[in-house]
């Protein structure tokens, strides 16, 4: 790896760990390094099982630059494909929707939601064509507490061992039992990993949200929970509603109903690796998936909602609409910053930093995208730990 990539001072442990070098957020060789080592070989999210409630029911999205169609069966199961057709690899699909079969729209080839070839329009006279070749390309999918995951890397660890013990972690919360209210597609100007970063730290919120989310009262959050997975996670209490603002306090919604003791007043942060950050409060949850559109764009999905029982509640429309303003607002407040903090990247005067405690998450996530784009630690740090 070339020396402006020496990420040996990232690896350290958080409290003595550097930041990411800036050439991590605006180097195309870094961001092709991403690609090939954490997104082509991860298991990244793809919403949640109500987004493909009947069969049919599919969603187009991109795995670092790959086009997936996610689809519910007719059998109920739910299938993921490379979104391209086998005769000339045209893009099936995009957008969500729904089918009842997957038709290019350039050739005409028809696949059933199984994935298997129905129709090949004028193929009669090629020599050995077998429909039976040429199903879509399978892509591994798993359902898991609600939510679906992708990965493309039919090597990779089975999701069992990614989602490791984060479903005891998160039981509390009845995540089976959690809606998605609605979701909404972000063109953000920074880094994939700014992005992610934000929403994993305590630090900035005085001076970014002070006005905005200073009726919350943040308290220090508390160490990161142990996890058998690829996940890092940590609880924090606050006396008043995370997820609204301080002029709609009293138009929320109801808690959880599983919730008590100190977890009914609070919120778990988890960053579920690489992409999906994840937050689940006493009243409601947003999650991201994020994903580089270059390395100073990236998408992020994001997806805000509430338990299944907050549905029926008879203002139901007009407190959503309360939290959905205070997530509205903290995220545009969030973009603006990030998008300052990828311009100060670019300098050639840039350098890492270092960590404050309320920033736990963000050094273990430096960390983890280190060691899957070929860093190598310091040996000394190795020998102290």
């Amino acid at each position: 790896m070339s020396v402006e990539f020496d990420l040996s001072a990232t690896m350290a442990p958080p409290m003595r760990a550097e930041g990411l070098p800036p050439a991590a957020y605006t180097d195309p060789a870094f961001l092709a390094r991403e690609i090939e080592g954490i997104f082509h070989k991860s298991w990244v999210s793809a919403g949640r099982a109500e987004l493909y409630p009947n069969p049919g029911d599919y969603r187009a999205m991109t795995v670092g630059g790959a086009p997936v169609v996610i689809v519910r069966g007719k059998n109920g199961v739910l299938r993921a494909f490379a979104n391209t057709c086998r005769h000339r690899g045209m893009k099936l699909v995009e957008g969500s929707g729904t089918c009842r079969a997957l038709k290019c729209p350039y050739h005409g080839w028809v696949y059933g939601l199984d994935g298997a070839l129905k129709g090949a329009p004028h193929m009669e006279e090629t020599e050995g064509f077998d429909r039976g070749d040429y199903g879509l390309v399978p892509v591994r999918i798993a359902e898991r507490d609600g939510f679906v995951f992708v990965c493309l890397d039919p090597t990779a660890m089975p999701f069992d061992e990614w989602w490791g013990n984060y479903s005891d972690i998160i039981e509390p919360w009845s995540p089976g039992d959690l809606r998605i209210a609605r979701t909404v597609e972000l063109d953000v100007a920074c880094n994939w990993k700014l992005f992610v970063e934000v929403f994993m730290e305590y630090y900035h919120l005085p001076d970014v949200h002070g006005q905005s989310l200073a009726t919350v009262g943040y308290e220090a959050p508390d160490p990161c929970d142990p996890s058998t997975g690829q996940v890092v996670t940590q609880f924090g209490t606050h006396p008043n509603k995370a997820a609204l603002l301080g002029g709609d306090i009293g138009n929320d919604l109801p808690n959880i109903p599983e919730l008590s003791g100190r977890l009914a007043g609070g919120t778990r942060y988890s960053l579920v690796y690489p992409n999906t950050p994840l937050a689940l409060s006493v009243d409601s949850f947003w999650f991201f998936e994020v994903e580089p559109l270059g390395v100073d764009r990236c998408r992020a999905t994001y997806h805000n909602g509430f338990h299944k029982s907050a549905f029926e509640h008879p203002e139901f429309e007009i407190r959503a609409a309360a939290y959905f303003r205070r997530w509205d607002t903290a995220i545009a407040e969030d973009m603006a910053i990030l998008a300052r903090q990828q311009q100060g990247l670019t300098s050639p005067l840039a350098r890492a930093g270092r960590f404050s405690h309320l920033e736990g998450i963000v050094p273990m996530f430096g960390r983890w995208v280190a060691e899957r784009v070929g860093g190598k630690p310091d040996p000394a740090i190795v020998a102290a730990e």
